[in-house]
């Protein structure tokens, strides 16, 4: 009888084991695949913050080159 509930005993401390090796394995997986989420989430804020640089950039550009266009005041009734 006590042979019985020991052999029980051991057979669900090895099921435990394994399930706790699989936890294991599979929290490491976890982490990893976090790890590289996090990589790639810093690598697309540089990216959005370039993106943001170059438009702004743009935008300067743009707003010289339509002043410069306003100042050259040009009558454009009399061309034909």
């Amino acid at each position: 009888m006590e042979n019985k509930a020991l052999l029980r005993l051991e057979k669900d401390v090895d099921r435990m084991l394994g399930e706790l090796r699989t936890s294991a394995r599979r929290q490491n997986q976890l982490t990893l695949a976090l790890d590289r989420n996090e990589a790639e989430i810093e690598r697309l804020r540089g990216e959005v913050q370039r993106y943001r640089t170059e438009r702004s950039d743009v935008r300067r550009t743009v707003d010289a080159l339509i002043q410069r266009f306003e100042r050259l005041d040009i009558d454009w009734d009399g061309i034909s």
